[in-house]
């Protein structure tokens, strides 16, 4: 059974993939038309803010644990994307502070060189505060991992890194990838194609040119270390996964990337952002998340009516 998980929601959620994508194929063209017109003026508005934008405080002191945060039941970790900074979830930020969201602490590191390292040197940097968390006082930890773009592929290297013997006191994860290049991106592919590798390791970085490819080895090696953990490293480990794309995405245009298809026995809703571009995914996407992470993991099952 196709179960639609939220009917009234920003994001309109399916426990069924097919379900999600057929859904959007299914809109009507004139509001297909509505909404790409209107990822062009949310692009328009979210680039303005951006050049207007001055480094926010509230934003800054989220780039750091705390030795307070050390000691919180759950850790809600954002990642943003390539050439992104943690002020991107300033929107994200203020969905999530809407909500109670008890013995809870929110972490918004800069990822290493604006996201644009190789995927091992990000992850592990990021992994060694998580690790200092999950290691920390308390037990029946439960840790979120929001990944934005590229964020999302950093995340999933994370995701593999959550053994038994690594995880500390972690016993539950949320992961929620936002126009996810979990697998990489066919951009990079096309570029890397007709002869454009040079441009894209000049513009961006040589690691994105080697790395982000679809069919990279790097990539590839992901896909083997993740299914390997999902079946083996993720034993008793409580796993919730919720994956959204966006309706106007030549950045990350694979579904095979941004709405993986994932194992039967593992829970996972999908969901597409239909007046949002790229850019302003994770805005249009925060009021969904925020609702979504506001109850305890196993409280939020779905009722079928």
């Amino acid at each position: 059974m196709v179960l639609q998980i939220t009917p009234k929601r920003d994001v309109e959620l399916f426990n069924d993939r097919a379900a999600c994508i057929q859904n959007f194929i299914d809109t009507p063209p004139v509001q297909k038309t509505k909404d790409f017109v209107q990822s062009f003026f949310n692009l328009l508005t979210y680039k303005t803010a951006s050049l207007r934008a001055f480094p926010d405080a509230e934003i800054e002191s989220l780039t750091q644990l705390s030795k307070e945060d050390l000691s919180k039941k759950r850790l809600i970790v954002c990642i943003h994307g390539l050439c992104g900074a943690p002020h991107e979830f300033k929107v994200a930020l203020d969905a999530l502070k809407s909500k109670d969201l008890p013995d809870t602490a929110i972490y918004i590191p800069y990822v290493p060189n604006k996201g644009k390292d190789r995927l091992d040197e990000m992850a592990d940097e990021i992994f060694k505060s998580i690790g200092a968390w999950a290691s920390a006082e308390g037990d029946r930890k439960e840790l979120v991992l929001i990944g934005v773009s590229n964020g999302a592929r950093i995340s999933r290297a994370i995701e593999t890194k959550l053994t038994e013997e690594n995880r500390g006191k972690i016993e539950a994860l949320r992961v929620v990838s936002v126009v996810g290049a979990r697998r990489g991106s066919s951009l990079v592919n096309l570029a890397c194609r007709f002869g454009f590798a040079w441009a894209v390791s000049w513009v961006i970085s040589k690691p994105i040119v080697e790395e982000m490819p679809m069919d990279s080895e790097r990539n590839r090696q992901l896909d083997e270390n993740w299914n390997r953990w999902i079946k083996t490293g993720a034993k008793d480990l409580k796993c919730d996964f919720t994956f959204l794309a966006s309706a106007f995405d030549a950045h990350v245009p694979d579904h095979a990337s941004s709405l993986p298809l994932m194992p039967e026995n593992i829970k996972a809703r999908y969901g597409i952002i239909s007046d949002h571009g790229h850019f302003t995914a994770i805005d249009g996407a925060a009021s969904t998340i925020a609702d979504l992470l506001a109850p305890p993991l196993g409280q939020d099952e779905p009722k079928e009516e």
